[in-house]
């Protein structure tokens, strides 16, 4: 897998968590809009910052990124695409499932 399918998968994930698994959905579901996108951006920023720590303090490849200041740009490109992927993951596969009330939410 590439390293913009892993970030894009990541993102995908999330948005479908949060709009399907019961626990997430409700407490998602009553926040309001702009709370939503801070949580979801911020979910995605620690994901980010993690992998930018699994390459720098772990023997593991993680996605390409390296411990550098290309690492760093290339964490930054992925954190476009996991929350490009996101967007649209919410807005094609879950919005659309949602209640009159919940949407007007």
């Amino acid at each position: 897998m590439t390293d913009n399918a892993v970030a894009s998968l990541a993102g995908v994930v999330l948005a479908l968590l949060f709009g399907y698994a019961p626990g997430l959905r409700t407490w998602y579901e009553v926040l309001e809009p702009t709370r939503k996108a801070l949580v979801m951006l911020g979910l995605l920023a620690v994901a980010a910052g993690l992998l930018y720590g699994a390459a720098c303090w772990t023997p593991f490849d993680a996605a390409g990124v390296t411990c550098d200041e290309p690492g760093v740009w290339l964490v930054v490109r992925l954190f476009l695409a996991a929350m490009v992927a996101n967007q649209a993951t919410y807005q094609i596969g879950v919005k659309p499932s949602r209640t009159v009330v919940e949407q007007a939410v």
